[in-house]
């Protein structure tokens, strides 16, 4: 939580708390502790708005229902940010409702956890966008069958288990792309291919377009700048339960300012009808 903590007050955002937890997290009795409901009890009086960044969903759950169990999800007032380190899967869209580990109990438990999301924003790292990364996909799988690696995917697939190229695939392609086309600049202003220096140089503070089709920018520290969806519980009749997790906004960077930019025709559908009091009334 350190860089949060330094970044969110740049941005107006006071931060009242940082806790952490030890994880895995099992919010299954008799192991369940309560670690997250300490949490929520030295901070729930002055905050309004949790950034929770679960290891797993289901700790995500857990600290819901311990919310929950406070009587703070009732009318709206409490929203919580939670972050995940990944893509979101698309093939599953009521799964983060269900839940896979930790599933809700019956109809009553799916009703809950539908009023428990309606408090939630969910943000993922964007997924790919460009039609090109199929074909990216199919080469990359057609690779493999080749020396060196000369992997023979017919028989598990034969057994229903599909070889699934990643989007880390993807990323590990940009990186050979950049440093490539970093050593072709450095080469061509009479470097030399042992200067890692140069080489560095012409990788940094660029913008480029992945594999994948977002558009990424690497700052002058080397860190890149992520690429992050927002998602929250929508009505969708597609679903057994009626809700799904859908994105609904995605975080852009326009001319070197990051940009909320929200999907047409989708709204967040929050408990109380509007965003919660960033801070309590007084």
């Amino acid at each position: 939580m350190t860089r949060l903590e330094k970044f969110l007050p740049l941005h107006g955002i006071k931060v009242q708390h940082a806790f952490s937890y030890e994880n895995p997290y099992y919010p299954i009795p008799p192991i369940k502790d309560n670690r997250l409901k300490d949490i929520i009890e030295q901070s729930y009086t002055n905050t309004r708005i949790y950034v929770f960044i679960p290891a797993e969903p289901y700790e995500l759950h857990a600290f819901l229902e311990d919310l929950d169990e406070k009587g703070l999800l009732d009318d709206g007032d409490y929203i919580v940010v939670a972050i995940f380190f990944k893509i979101f899967d698309e093939s599953n869209r009521d799964g983060l409702i269900k839940g896979v580990y930790y599933p809700a109990e019956g109809p009553d438990g799916i009703s809950q956890r539908i009023r428990y999301m309606h408090n939630v924003l969910m943000l993922f790292y964007t997924s790919a966008m460009s039609p090109d990364f199929n074909g990216f996909k199919i080469e990359a799988k057609a690779y493999l069958s080749e020396p060196p690696f000369n992997f023979d995917s017919g028989l598990l697939e034969e057994l229903g288990y599909p070889i699934e190229i990643t989007e880390d695939a993807a990323y590990l392609y940009d990186a050979v792309m950049l440093y490539a086309k970093a050593l072709n600049q450095t080469l061509s202003e009479g470097g030399s291919i042992t200067n890692g220096t140069d080489i560095i140089s012409n990788i940094l503070d660029k913008t480029y377009q992945s594999i994948t089709g977002v558009n990424r920018i690497i700052d002058k520290d080397g860190d890149t700048i992520a690429n992050v969806s927002v998602f929250s519980i929508q009505r969708n009749s597609s679903s057994d339960i009626d809700y799904v997790i859908d994105p609904v906004a995605i975080f852009q960077e326009r001319n070197g300012t990051t940009v909320y930019a929200a999907h047409k025709g989708v709204d967040i559908q929050w408990l109380g009808g509007s965003p919660p009091r960033a801070q309590p009334l007084a």
